[in-house]
């Protein structure tokens, strides 16, 4: 076999090495950072009353569990023609810990789905 086939060959077989570990590392950090999305539940039987608000099942407006609603906004109009800006956040307040939770998701441009905690 001719030199340069077989060096072409060993390069050829090291980069594919190479290209698979680096496809796993980047599919481990991938995973990693992202974040499970929370399902969300509002339930409410008059506007005018605090609605209840579960985040994955969990009651966060129950004041006997330690929670608190401090703030809910949403917006949402069906897409027509164009497509329109859906805006989501709720914060609410962990009477044991003293602090603000909020999760939000924007879809208008420079969209960002975020959690964080003040």
């Amino acid at each position: 076999m001719n030199p340069i086939c077989r060096d072409y060959q060993r390069v050829a077989r090291d980069y594919e090495k190479l290209y698979h570990e680096l496809e796993k590392r980047v599919n481990r950090i991938v995973k990693h950072d992202v974040k499970k999305q929370p399902h969300i539940r509002i339930d409410f039987d008059a506007v005018s009353e605090v609605p209840k608000v579960y985040v994955d099942g969990v009651d966060v407006t129950d004041v006997s569990t330690g929670g608190g609603l401090v703030a809910l906004h949403l917006d949402w109009i069906t897409n027509t023609e164009q497509e329109n800006r859906k805006h989501f956040l709720l914060t609410t307040l962990n009477r044991k810990t003293h602090e603000y939770e909020t999760i939000g998701n924007d879809s208008g441009e420079g969209a960002a789905d975020y959690v964080t905690k003040d």
